[in-house]
């Protein structure tokens, strides 16, 4: 039998260790909240550098949402994302009739028309048949 000073003793130690994993795993779970925010504080940066390039103001919330999505764990996309605008900014078919033929950011983003081929849209005059 275990006499009142064994007792508080061996269930001190008992709680001192309970205590430090919980620390730990604390700590662990705080670290990794930290990692998040600071991907999402930089994935907000470059959104507000995207946004501000971009020549037409409607949506943002949804873009802001679609871009985090696109650029999550994919860093590199961004540069492709700010190159492909800036050749559509270039471009006859964003520049015509005082822009009213750029899209909505939302649209170039989740069609991913960074990948276009600008040019082909450069060239390429329609016709419009009336009837």
């Amino acid at each position: 039998m275990l006499t009142l000073a064994e007792f508080h003793e061996r269930n001190s130690s008992l709680a001192a260790v309970q205590f430090q994993n919980c620390s730990s795993a604390t700590n662990h779970n705080t670290n990794n909240h930290n990692t998040n925010n600071h991907k999402t504080t930089r994935s907000s940066e470059k959104f507000e550098e995207f946004w501000e390039a971009y020549p037409k103001k409607v949506g943002k919330k949804k873009a802001e949402k679609k871009f985090s999505n696109l650029i999550e764990n994919r860093d590199e996309i961004f540069d492709d994302i700010m190159q492909g605008l800036e050749k559509y900014k270039q471009s006859e078919l964003w520049q015509k009739d005082d822009g009213s033929y750029v899209m909505n950011p939302t649209t170039f983003l989740n069609g991913e028309r960074w990948n276009d081929q600008v040019s082909d849209y450069q060239e390429s005059n329609v016709e419009v048949k009336e009837y």
